[in-house]
């Protein structure tokens, strides 16, 4: 497409703008109802945290900042999973301001003995395109990437 604009534009440019890019086709490919049913990318996002990332049913508040992602933000994509029985949201006995995000483990079970299958192959053929080496390379830099950006936020006061 622009292959030649590409390759003579500054290396850091184009890496920036690749991440955006690349985001962006994972999250139409992952939309569609081939790759992930009726979930959408976001929605697949939140559960596979709330179940990877919590023993016991997080606040909203804490699923959404495990997620890097607002309360309303979350608490939207949350609402959607709700009305799928992927999840209920439950006022905390302590706290009735508090929402608690609880899992149907059962529905969640379900998914992904229908849709992990496929899901792991795509996330397999994704990354053939690296080596062992190359993702384990990709994998450093991601996170020193992510460190980077949660310094930059932290310095900015961006919440």
């Amino acid at each position: 497409m622009y292959r030649r604009e590409l390759e003579t534009m500054d290396p850091r440019f184009r890496v920036f703008g690749s991440l955006f890019s690349l985001v962006t086709r994972l999250e139409v490919m992952g939309n569609s109802q081939d790759f992930l049913g009726e979930l959408t990318t976001k929605q697949w996002y939140l559960l596979i945290h709330l179940i990877t990332f919590f023993r016991e049913p997080p606040t909203l508040s804490a699923l959404a900042a495990e997620m890097d992602t607002s309360h309303q933000n979350a608490k939207a994509i949350a609402l959607k999973l709700q009305e799928k029985g992927y999840l209920e949201l439950v006022k905390d006995k302590k706290d009735k301001r508090t929402l608690r995000v609880i899992p149907d483990k059962t529905k969640i079970e379900a998914y992904e003995a229908e849709m992990g299958g496929e899901n792991n192959a795509f996330v397999d053929k994704f990354l053939s395109a690296l080596s062992s080496e190359e993702l384990e390379i990709f994998d450093r830099a991601l996170v020193k990437l992510m460190e980077m950006a949660e310094d930059i936020r932290k310095e900015q006061m961006i919440k």
